[in-house]
């Protein structure tokens, strides 16, 4: 409970001294911010907010793009080693792959009897 006391009364003493900084040096730092940013008005950070938002637009497609690509190449090796290995289990048994019978066991279909 203490320590939630000093905390807050920290808080507002930043809070005042960040106020009183402001109130002195404001128009200060806004003419450096302006100068150094080129940002002037509200049009201007507008701007450069569009630009910001096309430039991650960008990046982000070419971010998916090499996703994607890295992404079906992996997948293409897991698939090419997987069937290498059937493969090998195949040769391993001598027979052909066409007959190669699965493991799992299926029960036989039952014959509809006709009357004749």
């Amino acid at each position: 409970n203490d320590l939630l006391k000093e905390t807050q009364q920290q808080v507002q003493k930043n809070i005042q001294s960040n106020q009183q900084f402001l109130q002195q040096e404001g128009q200060q730092v806004l003419e450096n911010v302006k100068r150094n940013t080129g940002i002037e008005s509200r049009e201007d950070l507008k701007r450069w907010a569009s630009d910001q938002l096309k430039l991650m637009n960008l990046c982000l497609a070419e971010f998916m793009a090499g996703y994607r690509k890295t992404r079906d190449e992996e997948v293409d090796r897991m698939v090419n080693e997987y069937f290498q290995e059937e493969d090998e289990k195949v040769k391993d048994t001598n027979v052909p792959p066409t007959i190669h019978k699965r493991k799992t066991s299926r029960k036989p279909k039952r014959r509809i009897r006709t009357a004749d």
